[in-house]
């Protein structure tokens, strides 16, 4: 049974790399009630889906504003 409402945001590549890095972990693990997947791609593309913010809350739109902030967060950077 459905425990809350709950929303995600996708996390893009945002450049195109061989290799990866992410800034703004921390802070984005720091929004309440969400939760980041990573999927440890090796290589990224400008609109390849690196990862999600998952968030939970009362209300749906609240729960999508949570992982929308969570989602801004993070920036991928190219690591080469």
């Amino acid at each position: 049974s459905l425990k809350s409402p709950g929303a995600s945001a996708v996390i893009y590549g945002g450049v195109d790399a061989k290799a990866l890095r992410f800034d703004g972990v921390a802070d984005a693990m720091r929004v309440p009630q969400t939760e980041l997947r990573l999927f440890g791609k090796p290589e990224s593309f400008v609109k390849r889906r690196m990862g999600v913010a998952l968030a939970h809350d009362e209300d749906v739109e609240r729960a999508r504003t949570l992982a929308k902030e969570a989602a801004a967060k993070v920036v991928p950077r190219a690591a080469d």
